[in-house]
């Protein structure tokens, strides 16, 4: 998008580029990790996953902020959180998956 901390021109070439280019960003550990993941696995699933546990960590600051719009939102992207962990057990228990396969793709519940 326009105006981000990343240019469009980050975005193009091979992975190892585009990490270097992301270095020295906030993105790189993330970043690093997703496309670690989907060389061995063919999958962005890590990368999802690990988008909404920075998310989350973020969303539970506004849980010390009294006045303001931040906790308001903070709850609503919590309880769909929690909503997308209920739909994602029991689409895969509809498909028959094993538990354990069922866990690797759920993500990390508010507490």
């Amino acid at each position: 998008l326009q105006g981000g901390k990343l240019g469009q021109e980050k975005f193009s070439g091979n992975f190892e580029d585009f990490l270097s280019l992301l270095e020295k960003t906030n993105y790189f550990d993330l970043v690093k990790k997703a496309i670690e993941a989907f060389v061995e696995t063919k999958s962005f699933l890590e990368l999802e996953q690990n988008a909404d546990v920075i998310l989350l960590n973020h969303m539970l600051k506004a849980r010390y902020i009294n006045l303001g719009i931040e906790p308001l939102f903070a709850f609503f992207w919590i309880k769909e959180n929690n909503a997308q962990v209920i739909r994602t057990i029991m689409v895969n228990k509809l498909n028959n998956l094993e538990p354990a396969e069922i866990r690797k793709k759920i993500r990390k519940l508010y507490q």
